[in-house]
């Protein structure tokens, strides 16, 4: 994948358009380690977390199949954690959040 050189666990979710969304718990090419999302079959890719906030120890990472931007991440000990945008949609009418 163009941007990523070390991807350890990887994850589909709800994209923002045709295409579903890759997340990416890995390195990128300026070997930033983080979880990284992309919307176009991975030609770039965004970093989702930042320094101030990690997922402890992570050992998977999804994304929702129903919100965009939505990611869950397992631990190894603090349980699932999850992310998402702000301002986010939920497009699964018989879901409650």
């Amino acid at each position: 994948m163009p941007g990523i050189i070390h991807a350890r666990y990887v994850g589909f979710g709800k994209g923002d358009g045709n295409r579903s969304a890759i997340y990416v718990l890995g390195m990128n090419d300026t070997g930033t380690v983080g979880i990284f999302r992309s919307t176009d079959g991975g030609s770039t890719w965004t970093r989702v977390d930042d320094e101030a906030h990690q997922f402890g120890c992570a050992t998977s990472v999804v994304g929702d199949p129903c919100i965009f931007s939505r990611i869950y991440v397992g631990t190894n000990g603090r349980g699932i954690q999850f992310y998402n945008d702000a301002n986010v949609t939920n497009d699964c009418p018989d879901r409650v959040d």
